[in-house]
């Protein structure tokens, strides 16, 4: 029984990525049928922010503006 342990924890972990990767999948798939809204940027920045060692990454920061309705949101969450 010791011996296939590696081997189980291998299945298990294998099994918790797949499940995983469909759950990202099925969310992305899911997206496809949101209603679209027209929106105006209010302010947008590009920065740097520091990576691993002497590296870096660019950051983008916007504020934008979008009504749904006759609902009108502000918002800088886009991910």
């Amino acid at each position: 029984m010791v011996d296939r342990l590696p081997m189980v924890l291998l299945a298990i972990m294998g099994g918790l990525l797949v499940f995983y990767g469909v759950k990202k999948i099925v969310d992305a798939r899911a997206t496809a049928s949101w209603p679209t809204a027209m929106g105006t940027v209010l302010a947008a920045e590009v920065s740097k922010a520091p990576g691993v060692g002497a590296t870096y990454y660019w950051v983008a920061d916007l504020v934008f503006r979008y009504t749904v309705g006759t609902a009108t949101y502000t918002s800088s969450r886009y991910w």
